[in-house]
């Protein structure tokens, strides 16, 4: 199934950031934590996060009676107190602020007084706002691009370790090429094409019209959860996520080829941002990655690596404000890992899933195994009963 669950989690950058996400536990699922939240220099009077499975940001919510959209407003429009990331869309920065924790390994309450995130009360929150200024001022001067991040220098830790671990030891023996084996056997053009062949072949993938599926799901911690997927073409979708965790709720997702939507247990409805968006089109498709040609650009054959022992060619591909690796069997043609990242002011965040289990059905192949691997989670879907042509109610794309 070209994983069903699409709540994607976001990484890392680095330099010296020191900087927490904030949320408001009080409107999370009791034994729910979120990375998600608002600015290292920002707060919102009445707000709290919007809880998504498997997603370590979200757009922080307005009250509940206010039902504006904020997302594509500036950061210092919806937020208190934003100082450094002025400009920045207010749907950005909660991901940023994910970003920015994870590079540092810290929760909000390293960067924000806890009961008022505006608060400029803790050192950290201003040590903070002049590392954001500092990797800006390197990259500027030095590479015209987001190069340098927290990331750089924190990987995981509050402050930078500077002195290389003895248990490098003998580094000279290392491989330390970062390249891919080259290959001049193939291009890009020939691994799609062997993908589509071995899909079933546009014929047969073009009769699929809708889609409904059942899966469960294993969390990492050992929660499960039962999903239900329904699609319609050309990229209508619905999911529906009941965990066995009562506290946890149900997640409703939805897109009607213009306008999304999702909503968590009994929390108002919330508008997905950028970065979740563009997860949503690629959920929305029916075969993963199939259609690039269409909606891509700078589709390339970047050569050939290894995972486990399985021989792999490697495609990258740009969309957006994303960016993709797509890891293709050499022996099967099928895709096998797919790897995102979506970037964004202060850097990129990261997913991946990984497809296994191909059964045809239909005269199509689909995965019926799909691993997501986020910065704060993972967990794997797997397809219990898939039916195409279904009969799929144009209502299940809106919100019910």
């Amino acid at each position: 199934m070209k994983s069903r669950r699409i709540w994607y989690a976001y990484l890392a950058l680095g330099v010296t950031l020191i900087t927490g996400c904030l949320y408001a536990e009080r409107n999370l699922p009791a034994g729910r934590h979120s990375h998600a939240g608002i600015a290292a220099d920002a707060s919102v009077e009445g707000a709290g996060t919007t809880w998504l499975r498997h997603a370590s940001f979200a757009l922080a919510d307005p009250a509940p009676t206010d039902t504006t959209d904020r997302g594509s407003m500036p950061a210092e429009k919806v937020y208190r107190n934003i100082q450094t990331l002025r400009g920045m869309s207010a749907s950005e920065v909660s991901a940023t602020m994910t970003f920015i924790s994870a590079s540092l390994g810290v929760h909000c309450g390293f960067c924000h007084a806890q009961g008022d995130f505006a608060s400029d009360d803790k050192p950290a929150k201003k040590t903070a706002r002049s590392m954001i200024l500092m990797t800006e001022d390197i990259n500027a001067k030095n590479f015209g691009t987001t190069t340098v991040t927290c990331y750089s220098c924190h990987r995981g830790n509050p402050v930078p370790v500077a002195v290389p671990s003895l248990a490098q030891g003998d580094w000279g023996r290392l491989d330390v090429s970062m390249e891919l084996k080259k290959d001049s056997t193939t291009t890009a053009e020939a691994v799609l094409d062997r993908y589509t062949r071995e899909l079933g072949g546009e014929a047969a993938m073009g009769k699929i019209r809708t889609r409904t599926i059942k899966a469960s799901e294993s969390q990492a911690g050992g929660t499960t959860a039962t999903v239900e997927v329904f699609q319609k073409l050309p990229n209508k979708f619905r999911s529906v996520t009941t965990s066995s965790d009562a506290r946890r709720g149900t997640g409703i997702m939805w897109y009607d080829g213009t306008t999304a939507g999702m909503v968590f247990g009994n929390r108002p409805p919330n508008v997905p941002n950028n970065a979740e968006l563009e997860q949503l089109l690629r959920e929305a498709e029916f075969f993963p990655a199939s259609d690039i040609r269409k909606s891509y650009t700078g589709i390339r054959l970047l050569g050939r690596e290894h995972i486990g022992d399985r021989n792999v060619l490697v495609i990258e591909a740009k969309r957006n404000k994303s960016s993709e690796r797509l890891y293709f069997d050499a022996a099967t043609g099928l895709l096998v890992r797919r790897y995102v990242e979506f970037h964004m002011t202060l850097g990129s965040i990261p997913f991946s899933v990984e497809y296994s289990d191909y059964r045809t059905v239909d005269g199509v192949k689909v995965p019926y195994t799909a691993k997501w691997s986020t910065l704060r989670d993972s967990w794997t879907d797997t397809i219990t009963e898939l039916h195409n042509n279904a009969p799929v109610d144009d209502a299940l794309f809106t919100r019910q």
